[in-house]
């Protein structure tokens, strides 16, 4: 089996088979975090297919999350959503149309 490189330019950021930085290392987490879960289920004694079954369901379903989120937000989208998130909800606009009529300007120019 041929190995898989990790691409890096000298002006790019990290990327292993589309996954771009944040979503690498959430993808590591969940990597780890299977691991982890199935060696404590079948630690308290859970049949070992069983044990399986509770870590590879939950992995399945946030791998599909995370390469779905990387597809959509790109590489700073978890940044823009967080930053979104701590505006307060007073002010948040939802669409560009008063900004729009900033730019026309009184005077008629």
């Amino acid at each position: 089996m041929k190995p898989s490189r990790i691409h890096k330019g000298l002006d790019h950021e990290m990327e292993f088979k589309g996954l771009r930085p944040p979503f690498l290392y959430h993808m590591i987490a969940v990597g780890v975090g299977t691991i982890l879960l199935f060696l404590l289920l079948s630690g308290l004694g859970l049949a070992p297919m069983l044990a399986a079954f509770f870590t590879l369901a939950p992995m399945i379903l946030l791998a599909s999350k995370i390469l779905a989120w990387n597809r959509d937000m790109g590489q700073y989208g978890l940044m823009k959503r967080s930053a979104y998130k701590q505006v307060p909800f007073s002010i948040r606009l939802r669409s560009r149309s008063p900004m729009r009529g900033l730019s026309k300007s009184k005077s008629g120019r």
